[in-house]
């Protein structure tokens, strides 16, 4: 299997305008992202492989 040479995470609001990149180091197991300045609704993570969208869940923030 090719290993990635961009492995990147986005979260996008899809009901505001909201949108932010983290690019992540293939070498980590996990990552913490503070969201708690994101204002409540409903926001897409994609996670992105050598630009190609490989993942993706809805976050639903109170």
């Amino acid at each position: 299997m090719k290993r990635s040479t961009l492995l990147l995470l986005m979260i996008v609001g899809t009901q505001n305008s909201t949108s932010n990149n983290y690019i992540l180091d293939t070498q980590q197991t996990s990552i913490n992202i503070d969201v708690s300045s994101y204002e409540n609704g409903v926001y897409a993570i994609a996670l992105v492989c050598d630009s190609e969208i490989v993942a993706s869940k809805n976050l639903f923030k109170n």
